[in-house]
């Protein structure tokens, strides 16, 4: 259990530091080539960002949720609305 976590981990560790000097690479290019601004950049990574985490935990919940009961959220909530 631990030798896991441990790699797990490690793997986590690498992939971040391996996003980070590519995006900063990519960024640099960005700045010369397409002379595009800070602001919009950090807006579009953010709402990127933003959007991947949400869409993770919508998924999350939806299979949680259908190990737990044997059918979908979406089927959950139509029931219980329904009078």
């Amino acid at each position: 259990m631990n030798d896991l976590r441990r790699k797990k981990g490690f793997f986590f560790v690498t992939t971040g530091a391996i996003c980070w000097g590519m995006g900063g690479t990519v960024a640099q290019k960005l700045f010369q080539e397409f002379e595009i601004s800070v602001d919009w950049l950090v807006s579009v990574r953010l709402l990127i960002a933003g959007f991947l985490l949400l869409m993770i935990s919508c998924i999350k919940v939806i299979v949680l949720t259908y190990l737990e009961y044997g059918r979908t959220e979406s089927q959950l909530f139509s029931s219980s609305f329904l009078p």
